[in-house]
């Protein structure tokens, strides 16, 4: 009986968005009060039933809460390999969703640093990134990225160890709020914990400088969020600055060096099917390679068979149109970006100002409808 309540209810809420499972208290802390302490066969029969774990200290919810704890002092096992696609699984329904209710996936930034280029600090304190966390949820974030190292060029290392202390608690409290996850890291003594925690997809800023993380998000079914980029942002001399010889056809050597990274994810035991791409717009290219890419994006996403996500969000290179505009000041041409990547095919928008560009895209798609 417990199995066939447990059934239904998950079923009923893959087809509730976040504000609809949260006002019917379908969230984790429900689960973790109720269901385990009840009737915790249940958990592992309907997992084996599923084929999605055979943990019993773990529950499949495949709109964000995949592996959440039950049990706060217990932690999830390595997933069997015959598993590890239910985390892509999740996000694959998830961007299904996306694109029937607003044709594309919306993925909300929290900074959780003192120092990034928009918004440094902002969200440092605990509880000022819980609410974030919170806000956008609330807008409509399908995705909520959580970071606590600044990637702005010359940003200094941040320690496996600090980056924890500050996004720990905060991937919890999100994946608690019902939120599909993703860390922004390149560190995999970071994304391991972050996983563990609830996070379903590694934002891997680096191009898989670190096999390693690569090996950590394969054996625990997460996806990784591949960006093209070159060198780090220590190494980065400064906002949109690159040469202008540096790529002889941007959107070509671009594809081809994303694609010698996914190589070595696929050699490091990565699925290819746990993969998404992000060109890298603003990272080891100037203002001009970065505009190529956006406006000949639609060659890029019928180039690959993975979901292409693009970051626009604030950039420097978005003041070719406004030279004097700071990053929150750039608002305009962030949306305009968003839309013309939504129109090319992009799947996932990564963006700060998410109720602005889903008011956006939503009207858009509105008057489109009505035209």
């Amino acid at each position: 009986m417990c199995v066939r309540i447990l059934d239904r209810t998950l079923n009923a809420a893959i087809s509730m968005d976040h504000s609809e499972r949260q006002s019917r208290g379908i969230e984790a802390g429900f689960w973790r009060r109720s269901l385990f302490a009840h009737c915790p066969a249940s958990v592992t029969l309907l997992a084996k039933r599923k084929k999605l774990s055979r943990s019993p200290t773990s529950y499949p919810h495949r709109l964000g809460l995949l592996w959440a704890p039950l049990r706060p002092e217990t932690t999830p096992p390595a997933i069997a390999s015959h598993s590890v696609s239910t985390r892509i699984q999740a996000l694959n329904l998830l961007l299904e969703r996306a694109r029937a209710k607003r044709g594309v996936a919306l993925m909300g930034i929290c900074n959780v640093t003192p120092d990034s280029f928009s918004d440094g600090g902002r969200y440092l304190a605990a509880h000022d990134a819980r609410t974030h966390v919170d806000e956008l949820l609330v807008e409509g974030a399908d995705i909520v990225d959580i970071g606590g190292e600044s990637t702005r060029p010359g940003a200094s290392p941040v320690s496996v160890r600090e980056q924890l202390e500050r996004i720990l608690d905060v991937v919890r409290h999100a994946v608690g709020r019902g939120a599909f996850v993703s860390v922004d890291t390149t560190q995999p003594d970071v994304a391991g914990p972050c996983i563990e925690a609830g996070a379903a997809l590694v934002n891997d800023v680096s191009c898989m400088q670190s096999v390693s993380l690569a090996r950590v998000v394969g054996s625990t079914g997460a996806g990784l969020l591949l960006m093209h980029t070159r060198g780090s942002p220590p190494d980065m001399a400064g906002f949109s600055q690159y040469t202008d010889d540096a790529y002889g056809d941007v959107v070509r050597d671009v594809l081809a060096e994303w694609s010698r990274a996914a190589s070595r994810a696929a050699a490091a035991g990565l699925p290819r099917s746990s993969l998404l791409m992000d060109p890298g717009l603003g990272f080891a290219k100037n203002a001009r390679q970065s505009a190529a890419l956006l406006t000949r994006l639609r060659e890029i996403v019928v180039a690959l068979d993975v979901p292409v996500v693009v970051g626009a969000s604030r950039k420097s290179f978005l003041g070719i149109v406004d030279a004097d505009a700071s990053p929150m000041q750039r608002i305009g041409a962030s949306i305009a970006a968003a839309l013309h990547a939504a129109r090319a095919g992009a799947q996932i928008l990564r963006v700060h100002d998410l109720r602005a560009t889903r008011q956006a895209i939503d009207f858009a798609r509105e008057l489109a409808a009505k035209g």
